[in-house]
């Protein structure tokens, strides 16, 4: 069974949600196996952009901060 279900992208300024299909074999008997399911393939792929450092920013040094501040000022 292939289901289509449109996810919020956790941690993105624009509030962006794009349809995400899953598949599962075999069908889900009830609606907590289903939950479990859909989130394990949603946990684990988070937890690899959190182990590789992917779409973490670095915080601004003294430096770039007064830059931005002389041009905003």
């Amino acid at each position: 069974m292939i289901l289509t279900i449109n996810l919020k992208q956790i941690g993105q300024r624009k509030q962006k949600i794009a349809p995400v299909e899953f598949d599962y074999t075999p069908v889900s008997q009830t609606l907590r196996e289903l939950v479990t399911e859909t989130v394990k393939p949603c946990v684990k792929a988070y937890n690899e952009q959190a182990s590789t450092g992917e779409n973490q920013t670095n915080p601004l040094s003294e430096e770039q901060i007064m830059e931005e501040n002389y041009v905003l000022g």
